[in-house]
């Protein structure tokens, strides 16, 4: 009944002694006090040295264990990684390039494969990977232990929580935790260091459960950090989520209702539009910036932190932007011409809203002139409704679609195919978009 589990990469073997009650004790060479209550199933080491051993219990599945033994010491201190949702768990992998493990669990009837974020004693997880998605955006490290690292760009600004980011506004994340957007010492541009839980709270994904001593300031005094320029469009539901957490700045915006703007005390969704494209800036009672009355400016600029709130699957929708206090809004006018220039490549983008009952926008690059024709098909691939047949010049452009055919008739609910091409083939996309009747 005894086992023998051999470390691949380490040359050295262990003995293990099967007891009475199923549990198993070391009477070899296995490192630090270690007496698990139950079986332990898998050895193996990381990249960077780290013991991993894999250990499951028969009647309770919350106890499913990884123990991980640090190399610095002699293997003489362990963490232990709780595993969520496992019954079985019988092997452990690794891909630090992803900064996941992956868990074999043999339940009762099938075999199922877990992906788990490296704990922080082997690896720190980029924020990039922390914050994926799964198919229909929610966390695809969702209950994970991770550690990661980031630049601070909101403390306490909003009432919680606190965001950090990648200096380059690549990646973003939430922290839903009062301990740490709360710290008294905790401020803009600092770079700071993170192990808690990947969380999610409608679409927007967190870092939670932080402990008291799970972060830590690694750099302060550094310069602050400058928001990533976009237009009002990255923003709308479908284009939101590669922007979730990070800092950004939209020029040339103005109110759509001034009647919006919060009183003292009050939050509010207030809508702006680029004149093209409306989405929601969202005003926080815990900032400075309700009560303060609306901007008198035709255009101003706005900073914030993109923020999400969906409360249903698939979670690509309800994207906000969210001023930290009234000097993230700025009077100047900037046209997004100067700022974003020409496009760069021919593009069709996904209709917003979508699905949708009445009419949907559609919006689309030219990095040239070119003769566009844009046109909605049936999955059968029959004609529908010719939308564009001309030469247009180059820049962002948006048309709208009432869901009727080119005879002015409604059309039924369903799926439907619209592709753009520019100069007869040069160039060709397709988008998916459903009407609701």
């Amino acid at each position: 009944g005894s086992r023998i589990l051999v470390g691949e990469l380490s040359n050295k073997c262990y003995m293990l002694e099967r007891q009475t009650d199923g549990s198993y004790l070391q009477i070899d060479d296995l490192p630090g006090p270690f007496k698990p209550g139950e079986e332990i199933s898998r050895v193996k080491f990381d990249s960077d040295g780290f013991l991993y051993l894999v250990g499951s219990t028969t009647n309770v599945t919350a106890d499913d264990r990884v123990y991980i033994y640090n190399p610095a010491n002699d293997y003489a201190t362990r963490e232990v990684y709780e595993l969520t949702g496992t019954n079985s768990p019988r092997g452990v992998a690794f891909d630090a390039n992803l900064g996941v493990m992956y868990i074999a669990d043999f339940a009762t009837t099938d075999v199922t494969i877990g992906r788990y974020a490296l704990p922080g004693a082997s690896l720190i997880t980029s924020l990039a990977t922390a914050s994926s998605d799964d198919a229909l955006g929610a966390p695809a490290l969702s209950d994970s232990i991770v550690t990661v690292r980031g630049y601070v760009s909101t403390t306490n600004e909003l009432g919680g929580p606190a965001y950090i980011q990648a200096w380059d506004g690549s990646a973003g994340m939430a922290v839903y935790d009062s301990d740490f957007h709360n710290a008294t010492d905790l401020v803009r541009g600092q770079y700071v260091e993170i192990t808690g839980s990947v969380g999610f709270y409608s679409g927007l994904t967190e870092i939670t459960n932080v402990a008291v001593d799970g972060w830590s300031i690694l750099t302060s005094d550094l310069p602050p950090l400058t928001p990533k320029v976009v237009a009002a469009a990255s923003l709308l539901d479908g284009a939101g989520e590669p922007l979730e957490g990070v800092l950004v700045k939209i020029d040339s915006l103005s109110l759509v209702d001034p009647g919006e703007w919060p009183a003292t005390g009050s939050h509010a969704s207030v809508r702006v539009t680029d004149g093209v494209d409306t989405i929601v800036v969202r005003i926080d009672r815990d900032t400075n910036i309700d009560g303060t009355g609306a901007p008198t400016d035709n255009y101003f600029s706005v900073t914030g932190v993109v923020s999400q709130y969906d409360g249903s699957s698939p979670y690509f929708e309800g994207y906000q932007l969210m001023p930290r206090d009234i000097e993230d809004f700025n009077g100047s006018v900037v046209s997004i011409g100067d700022e974003l220039g020409l496009p760069k490549n021919f593009a069709l983008h996904q209709n917003y809203p979508n699905p949708f009952n009445a009419s949907t926008t559609i919006k689309y690059e030219l990095p040239r002139d070119a003769q566009i024709r844009l046109v909605i098909y049936n999955l059968l691939g029959q004609h529908v409704a010719t939308l564009i047949d001309e030469h247009q010049t180059a820049g962002y452009r948006t048309i709208q679609w009432n869901g009727m055919n080119d005879y002015g008739q409604n059309v039924s609910s369903g799926l439907y195919i619209m592709r753009i091409t520019a100069d007869k083939q040069a160039f060709t996309q397709v988008r998916k978009l459903t009407i609701i009747k």
